[in-house]
């Protein structure tokens, strides 16, 4: 007689169970018919499909492949999903899984975007056709997530590398072929989705921008500029010699590029130019202001500095006397390679250019800002109606509280108390020189009437303050609303 081996891992561990077969080792279950056929020894032709009863091992390693990405194992998850896809190639879980777990191996080393790619593309495709209308639309959407977080994530590494890897024309090219393979793809799906890509496409363009130029100002500070201009990063190295006629004596602590490291400081400030072009290219209708500024700053920022730089060589001075004997000795640095006066002027050209392309960027944001708002509150013409006749009322209630203001001191209060001041003052000042005692008692009476006088022009002042400032509030309240971006 044959022995049971469990078609799917081999195991001879089988055991009946409520009228059924099941593998002690990896759970699959097998019916009576099923194992009568793999008694008999031999071919066994099966006429029709042999369905085996292996829903609970599917799910089971299902389960095990979520555990072990979960667990940062995505290796091991993969490997799981792959003994699925083997028993059922039209699982859509196991190909989404499969697709994320191959993208969270990515290395410079070992790039599969493509093959992740693939397979998230193999679960939409595996979705099935008879499913409800909204049930298909969430698997689908589940899907999108997890395409565009798959190529975000391939984006953000070769643009990390940019500056991890220093900005090389071999990281630039690579940055720019991931991208543009990255909105092919992008096309692609969406156009099997059914969708229409443009949206999403300008996200991430928007995206990529964000990224390059952040990298852009990383790679900057702790590689390109700072391997050139060391602990003199700060300022730029304002404190080198750049005066072939005066001397810079070396020491241990003073230190001055020499022509490769020159050089390479201007190959990378262009990689970094080159890298902001190429996000420049990608600008579109939804790309932020603010964004578009950046970007131009550090291109004129990456250009401009590198003009008046320089690289540096050790020389040696030595006197000697009549007799040709050496004096002294001095080892100085001394200006070795530099920019071409055409060179410089081209660079001023470039700037001036970007420059002006920062001021297109400004105006054309604040006209899109006037024309967004415009819009809203063409489409919002009741609200609008409502805030300008609630601000002129608000304006007329804190002009009468102005009114109100400007006649405290005519009031009968404050007048009888002016004209007691005013009497007191007369008869003190009618007094004789002599008169002190009397002088002072008038001056006292003055003093308290004037303090009578002021609190109550200061408690009438509150009153009205106190009664316009909430008016004032929504009046300002107002003016944000109608000068808020839309």
């Amino acid at each position: 007689m044959k022995q049971l081996t469990c078609e799917v891992c081999g195991s001879n561990e089988l055991m009946k169970q409520d009228g059924i077969f099941v593998c002690q080792v990896c759970g699959c279950k097998y019916s009576l018919d099923d194992v009568r056929k793999m008694m008999v020894e031999g071919t066994v032709e099966v006429q029709g499909t042999v369905q085996i009863a292996n829903a609970a091992q599917v799910s089971n390693l299902l389960k095990m492949a979520h555990s072990a990405f979960d667990s940062k194992n995505p290796t091991k998850a993969e490997e799981f999903c792959d003994q699925v896809i083997a028993m059922d190639d039209k699982n859509v879980e196991a190909w989404l899984l499969k697709g994320q777990a191959i993208h969270f191996q990515l290395t410079m080393e070992n790039c599969r975007i493509l093959e992740a790619y693939n397979c998230i593309m193999a679960a939409y495709r595996a979705l099935n056709p008879n499913l409800e209308e909204e049930e298909k639309n969430k698997k689908t959407e589940e899907i999108i997530k997890a395409l565009k977080e798959c190529l975000e994530v391939n984006l953000s590494f070769w643009i990390n590398n940019f500056e991890a890897g220093r900005p090389t024309d071999a990281a630039l090219l690579k940055i720019q072929k991931t991208y543009n393979e990255s909105i092919e793809w992008i096309k692609s799906a969406y156009k099997e989705f059914g969708q229409d890509p443009k949206e999403y496409i300008e996200h991430f363009a928007n995206l990529f921008c964000i990224m390059c130029n952040q990298t852009s100002v990383s790679a900057w500070k702790t590689t390109v500029a700072y391997n050139y201009f060391r602990k003199d990063l700060s300022n730029y190295g304002a404190n080198w010699n750049r005066n072939r006629n005066r001397k810079e004596y070396i020491s241990s602590d003073v230190f001055r590029p020499a022509h490769p490291i020159f050089q390479t400081f201007l190959d990378e400030s262009a990689n970094l130019v080159n890298l902001l072009q190429f996000c420049e290219k990608q600008f579109n209708e939804s790309t932020p202001t603010n964004t578009k500024v950046i970007i131009y700053e550090n291109m004129i920022e990456y250009t401009k500095v590198p003009i008046e730089q320089v690289s540096y060589k050790g020389m040696i001075s030595t006197t000697t006397n009549g007799y040709g004997a050496v004096m002294s000795r001095s080892e100085y640095y001394d200006i070795d390679y530099f920019l071409t006066d055409g060179a410089k002027e081209s660079r001023r050209k470039e700037i001036a250019g970007y420059e002006a392309k920062k001021q297109a960027a400004i105006e054309e944001g604040k006209r899109k800002a006037e024309k967004r708002k415009e819009e809203y509150w063409k489409a919002h013409a009741e609200e609008k109606e409502k805030l300008t006749t609630e601000k002129a009322s608000l304006k007329q209630q804190v002009q009468a509280l102005l009114d109100e203001e400007s006649r405290i001191e005519s009031k009968d209060e404050i007048v009888l108390l002016k004209k007691q001041i005013d009497s007191r003052s007369a008869q003190k000042k009618s007094l004789g020189i002599f008169a002190g005692k009397e002088r002072k008692v008038l001056q006292d009476q003055i003093d308290k009437l004037t303090g009578q006088l002021n609190d109550k022009i200061e408690k009438e002042k509150s009153a009205i303050k106190g009664k316009m400032a909430p008016l004032t509030k929504r009046i300002e309240e107002i003016d944000n609303e109608f000068s808020k971006e839309r």
